[in-house]
């Protein structure tokens, strides 16, 4: 189901509300909806490399390798405070300082070259082969101007890394490009500012979840590697949010302001949020960028780049946060309606200022829970809301889950029902990675866009185990 427009009919069936719960959390009643860049450059050098000379020829090799404009790409920023946990349009997240992404890497006796991007705090970092985190200043110390080195043990090689902030090294953005934020200097195609629009509400979600976990970790004096990881992804929440802000603004389309955020503050429930708010925001920004026509080129180009680092955001959570790491060979796609009625299970009901133009679907829970883990052939319970349960009770059929998974056709389990809208179904042996479940009437549809249509309630995330 595209962007545009929710048939009065599904609305009237909403209208009962949802009810949901995520760790613990029940939410009810969800009837309302809602150029001059500093880039870092990271270089690594035989240690020991902390001279100024050696620092000159290290950034002087990687600029000349065209680092700074990777770094332009993908380090859009500006840093500052913001209140806790209601992000505005204009609110920057509490992190420090600008992060650098591309990096140059070089053993003893070489010369740096580039190996690709990586994720750089303007904190000094240093990691053991263990994977600890250890050391250099608190990232808020850091000030534009400074250069910040750590050590760095890899393959049996000590390498030192400097960051450089300083902003007269900032690359300028072209004219044409997405900050400029001149109102009506670039035109697309309706669906495109949808699909920008909806991107923007989940990355407020987002940018909210990231800067209220990095805040915690400051507060509790955390200096772990998953501490760094966090607060690297809520520097670049932010950057991505101001990135799809500008692009709205060029086609003089307004943005979407962020809504109040169920706020949670058990350690474990966040590091899960987070790692599903990057499953859910692959899922949909990859199928929403394909979605688009040529015309929307711009478009598509932002939000494939943003579900590209939100997949590798990912592997680096579940790794160190020692989560169910995927080894799927494929993304899971996300169709919009899924994606924003997954975002809604953690919005205050009523807090939204603006709405989408998406159905709000019955909630569907596994285990008490909108995210769920589960291993093929386990036998796991699903409970829907009354609106599901009327929805269903209008059908008169019997009640299945539709999975979809990975790029394959969608599958279908029977579901035994235990009365009170609850039910259990095994789940399907060929799934891994990230699987979206709903609560369908319709068997055998064979594409997930007609699966969305065919929804009665849902949909859940289940991390396949």
């Amino acid at each position: 189901m595209g962007l545009s427009g929710a048939s009065a009919s599904a609305n009237a069936t909403l209208a009962s509300g949802r009810e949901g719960t995520f760790a613990g959390i029940t939410r009810s009643s969800l009837n309302t909806a809602t150029g001059s860049v500093s880039a870092g450059i990271v270089t690594r050098s035989p240690v020991p490399a902390s001279t100024p000379d050696a620092l000159a020829r290290n950034s002087s090799s990687a600029a000349s390798l065209g680092l700074g404009s990777t770094a332009v790409r993908s380090a859009i920023f500006q840093s500052a405070t913001t209140a806790l946990p209601i992000l505005s349009s204009s609110d920057r997240p509490n992190v420090g300082t600008p992060s650098g992404t591309s990096i140059a890497v070089g053993g003893p006796g070489s010369n740096a070259s580039p190996v690709g991007t990586s994720v750089a705090s303007g904190a000094a970092m240093n990691t053991s082969s263990a994977g600890r985190a250890d050391s250099g200043p608190a990232i808020s110390s850091l000030r534009p101007g400074d250069a910040v080195s750590g050590l760095i043990e890899s393959a049996g090689e000590q390498t030192r890394t400097t960051v450089s902030t300083d902003p007269s090294a900032a690359t300028k953005l072209p004219s044409n490009q997405i900050s400029s934020g001149l109102n009506g200097t670039l035109s697309l195609p309706p669906a495109a500012v949808d699909a920008l629009q909806l991107a923007q509400f989940l990355k407020n979600l987002g940018v909210s979840v990231f800067n209220v976990s990095n805040s915690m970790n400051r507060q509790n004096g955390k200096t772990s590697l998953l501490a760094s990881v966090v607060a690297n992804i809520s520097m670049q929440e932010y950057t991505q949010q101001k990135a799809l802000s500008d692009m709205l603004l060029r086609t003089g389309s307004a943005d979407i302001p962020p809504c109040e955020y169920i706020p949670l503050s058990n350690t474990n429930d966040m590091d899960l949020l987070m790692s599903t708010l990057k499953s859910i925001e692959v899922g949909a920004f990859m199928l929403l960028a394909e979605s688009l026509s040529v015309d929307a080129t711009p478009a598509a180009v932002l939000l494939s780049s943003i579900a590209g680092v939100a997949a590798r955001q990912n592997a680096m959570l579940q790794a160190c946060a020692r989560l169910n790491t995927s080894m799927a060979s494929f993304e899971t796609p996300l169709s919009a309606t899924w994606a924003y009625n997954l975002a809604l299970n953690y919005v205050r009901p009523g807090s939204c200022k603006a709405e989408l133009p998406i159905p709000i679907l019955p909630a569907l829970s596994i285990g008490n829970r909108v995210v769920g883990h589960a291993r093929p052939n386990d036998t796991v319970t699903f409970a829907w809301d009354a609106a599901a349960r009327a929805a269903a009770a209008r059908s008169g059929k019997p009640l299945f889950i539709g999975w979809t998974n990975q790029v394959d056709v969608p599958a279908f389990t029977s579901l035994t029902p235990l009365g009170d809208g609850t039910g259990t179904c095994v789940v399907p042996p060929q799934l891994s990675g990230t699987a979206f479940a709903v609560l369908t009437t319709q068997p055998g549809l064979s594409d997930a866009d007609d699966l969305t249509d065919a929804t009665l309630a849902g949909p859940v995330v289940v991390s396949i185990v």
